[in-house]
């Protein structure tokens, strides 16, 4: 069942900041996530180091709708040419910059061969919190290492116990 375009509400804002960069594209119409194609290496270099990340630019800008935020994960084909992105990339809701994609080489192998789609977009709902900072007394277990050969000495709210 294909989604009607009455049920999109919500737009990424996409700018070539490259003319040799490719929109965003999905395969199926009904995926959530989309396509991003890599269209050069961010230095220039010839060769991409095994063990080191490596990154590469999309000549994309990409702004994601207000109370969003996106997120990069690595494409099916990714992982078998020998690379892995580095983790979570996350594309906040005031991104002024192009999108620079770091990979991981963990294997010798080809490098690369650009234009390569590596990584998939995804949209997610941004859920802003404060955090409340607030005194926890430790529990025995907290304390206890495996190591430890001395008894644990600890504070409860009613009294001091040894262990």
């Amino acid at each position: 069942m294909e989604v009607p375009p009455s049920h999109i509400t919500e737009h990424i804002i996409v700018r070539k900041t490259n003319p040799h960069a490719d929109f965003p594209a999905k395969e199926n119409v009904n995926d959530v996530e989309w396509n991003i194609t890599l269209v050069s290496r961010t230095d220039n270099r010839a060769e991409d180091e095994t063990g080191e990340i490596n990154y590469f630019n999309t000549g994309l800008h990409i702004k994601p709708p207000k109370g969003y935020f996106l997120e990069l994960i690595a494409s099916k084909a990714l992982y078998r040419t020998g690379y892995m992105l580095t983790g979570p990339v996350i594309i906040e809701p005031d991104n002024k910059g192009e999108l620079i994609v770091p990979l991981y080489k963990f294997r010798d192998s080809e490098d690369i061969e650009l234009p390569f789609v590596a990584v998939s977009l995804l949209t997610r709902p941004a859920i802003y919190a404060h955090v409340s900072h607030t005194a926890v007394q430790a529990t025995h277990q907290q304390n206890k290492s495996y190591s430890d050969s001395k008894p644990i000495a600890y504070k409860s709210s009613t009294r001091s116990h040894m262990f």
